[in-house]
């Protein structure tokens, strides 16, 4: 089982590591539009992390949210574990084009989806719920946004190696 602070925890992870490819991946990128929108999911990411930052500080250690005592740590950990989360297995220096990069990016976006999806399933809280279903209607924007961009004309990355 998770408390709640721990699921907060999981969630502010998966925000931080979005930030951080958005961060990394507008390094190598050399078109300005391109990077403006990447600076932009950058500073979304962190205000998302803001959110859950604030619930986790509002929660109280080993307090009881109903909510996250029904979260069985198998079920979240198993829904999680085919999802990426992480840049541990990016390697910049492979990726070839900005759309290629911005492929990547919606996968960290739809495996955020996948976890906020799960979390909205427990939480019977009104005031976290409504928070959640807008991240997830944010998450999802991102996607429309980075799926936009990537139909358009993308010139390659600029390469730093």
């Amino acid at each position: 089982m998770f408390s709640a602070q721990e699921i907060f925890d999981l969630a502010i992870q998966i925000e931080e590591n979005g930030e951080a490819y958005y961060r990394e991946a507008f390094q190598v990128v050399g078109d300005s539009s391109i990077k403006q929108l990447l600076q932009w999911l950058a500073e979304e990411e962190v205000r998302h992390r803001k959110y859950f930052l604030d619930l986790k500080m509002a929660a109280k250690p080993g307090g009881g949210a109903d909510w996250a005592e029904r979260v069985s740590g198998a079920f979240l950990q198993s829904a999680v574990s085919d999802h990426a989360f992480s840049l541990d297995d990016i390697d910049f220096s492979t990726i070839h084009n900005a759309k290629e990069l911005l492929r990547i990016a919606i996968g960290f976006e739809e495996d955020s989806l996948v976890f906020y999806e799960i979390l909205q399933s427990f939480v019977t809280e009104p005031d976290i719920a409504g928070h959640v279903r807008e991240i997830l209607k944010e998450e999802k924007r991102h996607i429309e946004l980075i799926e936009e961009r990537i139909r358009e004309t993308v010139p390659p990355c600029d390469s730093k190696n």
